[in-house]
Protein backbone atom coordinates (compact mmCIF):
# COMPACT_ATOMS: atom_id res chain seq x y z
CA UNK A 1 0.00 0.00 0.00
CA UNK A 2 2.71 2.41 0.85
CA UNK A 3 4.15 1.65 -2.58
CA UNK A 4 1.21 2.26 -4.22
CA UNK A 5 0.03 5.45 -2.79
CA UNK A 6 3.78 7.00 -3.14
CA UNK A 7 3.21 6.12 -6.64
CA UNK A 8 -0.21 8.52 -6.68
CA UNK A 9 1.37 11.22 -4.87
CA UNK A 10 3.90 11.20 -7.54
CA UNK A 11 2.08 10.82 -10.61
CA UNK A 12 -1.52 12.29 -11.77
CA UNK A 13 -2.57 9.62 -14.07
CA UNK A 14 -2.04 6.73 -10.76
CA UNK A 15 -5.28 8.34 -9.80
CA UNK A 16 -7.23 5.84 -9.96
CA UNK A 17 -5.17 3.73 -7.89
CA UNK A 18 -7.02 5.14 -4.52
CA UNK A 19 -10.29 3.93 -5.43
CA UNK A 20 -9.06 0.87 -6.47
CA UNK A 21 -6.94 0.45 -3.03
CA UNK A 22 -10.60 1.82 -1.50
CA UNK A 23 -12.59 -0.71 -2.97
CA UNK A 24 -9.84 -3.97 -2.01
CA UNK A 25 -9.78 -2.48 1.47
CA UNK A 26 -13.56 -2.08 2.27
CA UNK A 27 -14.47 -5.60 0.44
CA UNK A 28 -11.64 -7.54 2.56
CA UNK A 29 -12.84 -6.04 5.86
CA UNK A 30 -16.51 -6.55 4.96
CA UNK A 31 -15.36 -10.18 3.77
CA UNK A 32 -14.27 -11.41 7.46
CA UNK A 33 -17.89 -10.42 8.44
CA UNK A 34 -19.23 -12.61 5.98
CA UNK A 35 -17.06 -15.11 6.57
CA UNK A 36 -17.88 -15.53 10.17
CA UNK A 37 -21.64 -15.38 9.08
CA UNK A 38 -21.58 -18.18 6.46
CA UNK A 39 -19.38 -20.25 8.74
CA UNK A 40 -21.15 -18.96 12.26
CA UNK A 41 -18.18 -19.00 13.76
CA UNK A 42 -15.49 -16.31 14.48
CA UNK A 43 -13.08 -15.31 11.64
CA UNK A 44 -9.78 -13.55 12.48
CA UNK A 45 -9.85 -10.38 11.25
CA UNK A 46 -13.64 -9.65 12.42
CA UNK A 47 -13.16 -6.87 14.58
CA UNK A 48 -10.46 -4.95 12.86
CA UNK A 49 -12.10 -5.45 9.32
CA UNK A 50 -15.09 -4.07 10.71
CA UNK A 51 -14.00 -1.52 12.69
CA UNK A 52 -11.13 -0.03 10.88
CA UNK A 53 -10.53 -1.93 7.09
CA UNK A 54 -14.36 -1.34 6.26
CA UNK A 55 -14.58 2.09 7.27
CA UNK A 56 -11.18 3.13 6.12
CA UNK A 57 -11.68 1.61 2.49
CA UNK A 58 -15.51 3.53 2.35
CA UNK A 59 -13.77 6.81 3.03
CA UNK A 60 -11.10 6.26 0.77
CA UNK A 61 -14.28 5.79 -1.79
CA UNK A 62 -16.07 8.60 -0.95
CA UNK A 63 -13.71 10.90 -1.01
CA UNK A 64 -12.59 9.33 -4.19
CA UNK A 65 -15.55 9.78 -5.49
CA UNK A 66 -16.34 13.44 -4.91
CA UNK A 67 -12.31 14.48 -6.05
CA UNK A 68 -11.61 12.19 -9.22
CA UNK A 69 -13.53 12.09 -13.13
CA UNK A 70 -15.73 9.18 -12.96
CA UNK A 71 -14.39 7.45 -15.53
CA UNK A 72 -11.21 7.57 -13.06
CA UNK A 73 -13.20 6.22 -10.07
CA UNK A 74 -14.84 3.74 -11.97
CA UNK A 75 -11.88 2.33 -13.58
CA UNK A 76 -10.03 2.21 -10.07
CA UNK A 77 -13.12 0.43 -8.76
CA UNK A 78 -13.21 -2.27 -11.24
CA UNK A 79 -9.06 -2.71 -10.83
CA UNK A 80 -10.10 -3.18 -6.92
CA UNK A 81 -12.53 -5.73 -7.70
CA UNK A 82 -10.57 -7.76 -10.01
CA UNK A 83 -7.48 -8.06 -7.53
CA UNK A 84 -9.75 -8.56 -5.13
CA UNK A 85 -11.34 -11.35 -7.03
CA UNK A 86 -8.32 -13.10 -7.89
CA UNK A 87 -7.24 -13.10 -4.18
CA UNK A 88 -10.65 -15.02 -2.91
CA UNK A 89 -9.69 -17.11 -6.13
CA UNK A 90 -6.02 -17.78 -4.82
CA UNK A 91 -7.25 -18.12 -1.07
CA UNK A 92 -10.52 -20.03 -1.03
CA UNK A 93 -9.13 -23.27 -1.86
CA UNK A 94 -6.49 -23.11 1.10
CA UNK A 95 -9.36 -21.94 3.34
CA UNK A 96 -11.31 -25.34 2.31
CA UNK A 97 -8.35 -27.13 3.74
CA UNK A 98 -8.29 -26.13 7.42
Amino acid sequence: MVVAVRRVRSSDDATWVVPALGTITATNGIGHAVGSVVTRSYSPGLVSGLTAWAPLGLIALTRARRQLPHSVFRRGIAAGALIQAGIVVLVLPLSRKT
